[in-house]
C-alpha cells in the first residue's frame, strides 16, 4: 500500500511541476520533465523494485515498441488541436495506443502462445513472490 501511495504522490508532484514550469514559459524544460526521460526513469525504477531485472527489461522493450505510436499520437494531436480544440484532439489519438496491443494479441494467437488470461496469471505469479516469513515486505525506497 505504501508503494501505491508513494507512486501517487510522485506522479502528482510530477504533474504539478510540469504545470508550474509550463506556466513560467520554459517549453524546453517542460518537455524534458514531462516526457520520456523523467517518466521512463521513474517507471523503470518502479518495475525494477517490483520485479527485478527481467521486469525492468520487459518495461524498456515495451517502451520501445510504443515509441512509434507515441510519435503518431503527438503528430495527430498537433494536427487536430487547431481543428477540434484540446480535449477533442487528444481523444482520437489515444486510440493509436490500442494498435500495439492488437498486433501483439494477433501474433500471439498464431504463434501458439498461451491465451491472455493464462499469460497474465503466469506473469502475476512470477512478479508477486510473497515474503517467506509471511510478513510484509518492508523495502526502503
Amino acid at each position: 500500500m505504501l508503494q501505491v501511495l508513494l507512486s501517487f504522490f510522485v506522479g502528482g508532484g510530477l504533474v504539478a511541476t510540469v504545470a508550474y514550469i509550463a506556466q513560467k514559459g520554459n517549453a524546453t524544460l517542460t518537455i524534458l520533465v514531462a516526457n520520456i526521460p523523467v517518466i521512463f526513469l521513474l517507471n523503470i525504477l518502479t518495475a525494477y523494485r517490483v520485479g527485478g531485472i527481467d521486469s525492468s527489461l520487459n518495461y524498456a522493450k515495451g517502451a520501445l515498441m510504443y515509441l512509434p505510436f507515441y510519435i503518431l499520437f503527438i503528430v495527430l494531436t498537433m494536427w487536430l488541436i487547431p481543428r477540434l480544440g484540446m480535449p477533442g484532439a487528444a481523444l482520437p489519438g489515444l486510440s493509436i495506443f490500442t494498435v500495439p496491443y492488437f498486433i501483439k494479441r494477433f501474433r500471439g494467437r498464431f504463434s501458439g502462445r498461451l491465451p491472455l488470461a493464462e499469460e497474465v496469471s503466469q506473469i502475476a505469479d512470477a512478479v508477486y513472490q510473497p515474503d517467506s516469513a509471511g510478513g510484509q515486505n518492508n523495502a526502503v525506497i
